[in-house]
């Protein structure tokens, strides 16, 4: 492991994913090109010096991007959420978007457009965007505008409302309270997140009921959302892929709030809120109630440790996501999860 100290988002940073722009948003195998996301989470952990050799071993994955196609006019744009066969319309709306009004205003408008859909690709969207988000909060260069016309577009593309409308009253419950309200089932079983969650949710009277529960106000509804990832993560040793990303999307939230109008952001939350209670109440075998953490949590150094010794995108973006995460709400739970998640994604890789 090497670290040089220099500030996240340097020259390195923008070299990899001008070359990642190369090719597309998925792998050979359909899964998502997780690439961009570790490499920002490489570097904001001051890992300059891993990020090329990172991008050599996973560009093998991936197909290259198809070519740009025409922008979707603004008539046809609501129509075009969540068809996936139009990412090259997508990302060329974006790209036109972005060099037509600032960075900001763009992100503004959108960000409450895309939020019914945040589940978009278990999160995937959502991460897209929130990563490079991070790197235009230091610098706005070319790169990084095309990094987050990719994001947004991927969201548009991919777009994933679940059953129910989500709301937030000052009489609703604390989100702590409707967390320990989704009933566990039987697990994991295989197949595509979004696609299990989606089918599992779908014209379900028991998620219906749940959605259907305001939130109530919050100072911070985040820590109580991630905390429950966390502890899903570590009930959950068959299935750590799948709860990483009850950790991980919803630390990208944090990110998304700076960039949303204050007034936009309670929706915005509560289909968050809708995204995760689907996915704990598709997947989960455990009530989250029963999962404690035991000992003193790893410390930084040894959560990065375990990410690079796996050199895995999921376990470099959840001990990112937790170290992060961990500053905010002090939950020691994030950290042992992301270390328990380390471990439990070396165990499966050492099985293939």
């Amino acid at each position: 492991m090497t670290t040089n100290g220099l500030g996240a988002h340097d020259a390195r940073y923008d070299e990899a994913i001008a070359h990642l722009h190369l090719y597309g948003p998925e792998c050979f195998n359909g899964f998502v090109n997780h690439a961009p996301m570790a490499v920002e989470a490489l570097a904001v952990l001051g890992l300059h010096d891993e990020i090329m050799p990172f991008v050599r071993a996973y560009e093998a994955k991936l197909p290259r991007n198809p070519p740009l196609g025409e922008p979707l006019a603004e008539h046809e744009r609501l129509e075009a959420l969540g068809k996936a066969q139009l990412w090259p319309r997508w990302q060329a709306t974006f790209h036109h978007l972005l060099a037509a009004a600032p960075v900001r205003e763009v992100v503004a408008q959108w960000l409450p457009v895309l939020a019914p859909g945040c589940f978009a690709s278990a999160f995937h969207g959502v991460l897209m965007t929130a990563h490079v988000l991070r790197a235009l909060h230091t610098a706005i260069n070319d790169v990084r505008l095309a990094e987050l016309a990719r994001g947004l577009a991927y969201w548009a593309a991919t777009y994933q409302p679940l059953p129910g409308t989500p709301s937030h009253a000052d009489a609703g419950a604390p989100l702590a309270e409707l967390i320990a309200a989704i009933p566990a089932g039987d697990g994991y079983k295989g197949g595509a997140i979004d696609a299990g969650v989606a089918t599992r949710t779908h014209d379900n009277p028991a998620f219906a009921t749940l959605i259907a529960r305001p939130r109530g106000p919050e100072p911070d509804p985040l820590p109580a959302i991630t905390s429950a990832g966390a502890r899903a993560l570590l009930g959950h040793p068959e299935a750590p892929i799948v709860f990483v990303h009850a950790v991980t999307g919803p630390v990208a939230f944090r990110t998304l709030a700076d960039w949303i109008a204050p007034a936009d952001l309670p929706r915005a939350i509560d289909y968050l809120w809708q995204a995760v209670a689907g996915m704990l109440f598709a997947f989960t075998r455990t009530p989250l109630a029963g999962v404690t953490a035991h000992g003193a949590p790893p410390d930084r150094h040894r959560l990065i440790e375990a990410a690079l010794a796996t050199r895995d995108e999921h376990a470099i973006k959840v001990v990112e996501a937790a170290l992060r995460e961990h500053a905010i709400s002090g939950d020691d739970v994030l950290l042992h999860a992301a270390e328990f998640g380390c471990q439990r994604i070396a165990a499966q890789m050492s099985q293939h």
